[in-house]
């Protein structure tokens, strides 16, 4: 039987009542269930929007979490729908696009800074070891040597000195601020404004060359910025343990297929088993397991809730709070969010920046 691409990335200790695996949770600023991203609008500096976006896409595949559609989907997605670019950058249509494009969040990144300042220039005095122009010797006179890079050469008299040493300094800035919109609900999930910034230090003249370009700066920081954004929002991977129900032929084939982090497999048996046992919560609940370990939060909580009505037993109880209490958390988050922050002042301020920019 063909193995899907195992979400679960390790399975160990298993027991005939449970299992104790890694499996992703819900990140902390993160919409619940989010898997499917779009870019949706990127303004501010034009001539980085392009190279921003790229890094952005890039960022997202290399999770091997999400799902961040490239230019060439959206636009097909789009024109499917009857929708166009404007629609998808329009703050106020964000639930019947998201719904159009089957994406479960989409992104607006306002490049609020992106800038090398010029170099400050300076000088200071420092002690540095300066050759006399003279070689050391040995008690008969004999100039001494030594080994420089695989040859032997004469080995100079140095001492310290006070010498005017110039330097350059540069420094650099990048913020984006991020926000993170529910493509089912329309809803804001997050705001989140990031800033890094560059500083060399004092770089010697003669060391300029080391100096970074204002293009690698801000490659760089942007990188940095895009990184960190990523790290809020990518679920975490933890370690839990699962009292799973055991039993006869497909519940036991289940078990089986959940100890090699079939999850999918496991549910199509259980399902099976459900129908012979209609009310064994015990069935429901694995069932339940195996959704969360696939991230399918909503069925999760479906099935834990099912358990729960069969039987008030804790296991049952307990997997059924813990699920709605993190979608309730991430409710409560919006709100709070929305209230701050609402989506209209956004909107409003990007059309007045189009305005100037236009003028």
């Amino acid at each position: 039987m063909k193995k899907l691409i195992p979400i679960v990335l390790l399975l160990i200790n298993c027991t005939a009542t449970g299992v104790k695996v890694q499996m992703y949770s819900p990140a902390k600023h993160v919409l619940w269930g989010l898997k499917n991203i779009v870019i949706a609008d990127i303004y501010g500096e034009k001539d980085l929007k392009d190279e921003i976006r790229s890094q952005l896409e890039s960022a997202f595949a290399n999770t091997d979490f999400f799902n961040c559609y490239d230019s060439g989907l959206i636009q097909t997605k789009l024109r499917e729908a009857g929708y166009s670019n404007s629609d998808l950058t329009d703050i106020s249509k964000i639930k019947e696009v998201g719904q159009a494009l089957d994406a479960d969040g989409l992104i607006y990144l306002k490049i609020d800074s992106c800038k090398v300042f010029p170099d400050e220039k300076g000088a200071e005095q420092i002690q540095k070891r300066i050759w006399t122009g003279k070689y050391q010797r040995d008690e008969l006179g004999n100039i001494l040597e030594e080994e420089v890079d695989g040859e032997i050469v004469k080995k100079k008299l140095l001492e310290v000195k006070l010498v005017e040493q110039k330097y350059t300094i540069r420094k650099g800035m990048v913020a984006m601020e991020f926000m993170l919109a529910d493509g089912n609900s329309g809803s804001l999930a997050l705001v989140e404004r990031i800033e890094k910034k560059y500083d060399s230090g004092k770089v010697p003249d003669e060391q300029m060359k080391s100096l970074p370009s204002e293009m690698e700066i801000l490659t760089e920081l942007s990188q940095q910025v895009i990184n960190e954004f990523i790290e809020l929002i990518k679920p975490r991977l933890k370690t839990v343990r699962r009292p799973l129900s055991t039993g006869v032929h497909f519940v036991e084939e289940g078990l089986i297929y959940a100890q090699d982090g079939m999850w999918q497999e496991a549910i199509d048996a259980w399902l099976k088993a459900v129908q012979n046992s209609p009310n064994d919560a015990g069935i429901q609940y694995n069932i339940g397991v195996a959704y969360e370990a696939l991230r399918e939060y909503e069925k999760a909580e479906e099935y834990y809730r099912r358990a729960q009505l069969i039987s008030d037993e804790e296991p049952y109880q307990k997997a059924l709070d813990k699920i709605a209490g993190d979608r309730n958390r991430k409710s409560k988050k919006l709100t709070e969010l929305l209230e701050k922050y609402p989506p209209a002042r956004f909107l409003k301020q990007k059309e007045i920046e189009q305005i100037k920019e236009r003028n």
